[in-house]
């Protein structure tokens, strides 16, 4: 509602410089993707972090030599999350744009159908959208690409920790500084920390594209 209130108090020199499509875009799909990542995926977010950290906890408590050789990873898990996030941003709204493109052509040749059929231009106006389109498809492929990348490294990075365990943890319970039943506790909340750290990583990519769509939507907000 605040975004239509502001889009409706703009000079009119604003709606001479912005497509109506792309108006249109940003107060429907920036805003969908906006509500979504607010009523769903801050909760799943919190909900994992808070059993991410509850099984940290209790993997410290039975064995905090095991706890340190797993925290090894957080370091590439942390430089992997910043570098894809901020690519995420950045394509994220270039997608948006270029879908936002696509409405205004298909709003302008809808509107003005009588004046596309006069001019036989419907080839036209078909090749136009079809462009915006592959634009869009383009740069969706792209960031698909990147959300392989980084949920494959995630995964790799969480089996590397876990070998890591199970081989240190293999030395301890030989030199009887842990027990079987130990390692086998440990492990197991070792693959549910995974579960969670897998989950976070698809709401993740989820946020990263509500704060491109946000950019476009403040965009408008920040407007004076």
């Amino acid at each position: 509602a605040h975004t239509n209130t502001y889009t409706c108090t703009q000079e009119i020199g604003y709606f001479d410089e912005q497509r109506t499509g792309v108006i249109l875009n940003r107060l429907t799909d920036d805003c969908s993707t906006l509500q979504s990542t607010v009523t769903t995926n801050i909760s799943v977010a919190l909900r994992q972090v808070v059993q991410l950290t509850g099984s940290v906890c209790i993997i410290f408590a039975i064995s905090w030599r095991l706890t340190l050789v797993m925290l090894t990873v957080v370091p590439l898990l942390a430089i992997g999350a910043v570098r894809y996030g901020k690519f995420v941003k950045s394509i994220s709204k270039a997608m948006q744009d270029a879908l936002a493109e696509a409405t205004a052509v298909a709003e302008e040749t809808i509107s003005n159908m009588r004046t596309v059929r006069s001019f036989c231009a419907e080839d036209t106006c078909k090749e136009r959208y079809k462009e915006r389109l592959d634009d869009a498809f383009v740069l969706a492929k792209r960031r698909s690409y990147a959300y392989g990348s980084f949920a494959a490294g995630m995964f790799t990075i969480a089996n590397l920790a876990l070998a890591l365990v199970l081989y240190y943890g293999g030395t301890l319970v030989l030199s009887e500084q842990l027990s079987v039943g130990q390692l086998l506790s440990f492990t197991l909340y070792t693959v549910g920390i995974g579960a969670s750290l897998a989950m976070l990583t698809s709401v993740f990519n989820d946020l990263m594209k509500a704060v491109g769509a946000s950019q476009r939507v403040f965009e408008i907000l920040d407007r004076t």
